[in-house]
């Protein structure tokens, strides 16, 4: 599973925080917080850490989608 930002960005410039101290609130990397920030996927963890640090739903931050949508039929998986 994964996340696609849906609110992050939007979030962390309400508060008025760069990229780097949304990063030290919520505890991942800032390259975390930037892929996320770009609309590119992030772990489902991950996504959950970010949401909680910020006192909110997964849901309100990002759109989570069941990675086994994306995978072609020939697609292996380990």
């Amino acid at each position: 599973s994964y996340a696609i930002d849906n609110g992050l960005s939007d979030l962390i410039n309400l508060k008025g925080l760069s990229r780097a101290k949304a990063a030290a609130l919520t505890g991942v990397s800032s390259a975390t917080i930037s892929v996320a920030c770009r609309g590119e996927h992030i772990s489902i963890e991950k996504a959950t850490v970010i949401a909680k640090a910020f006192g909110v739903k997964i849901e309100d931050l990002f759109n989570v989608h069941d990675s086994d949508e994306c995978l072609s039929d020939k697609t292996i998986l380990h």
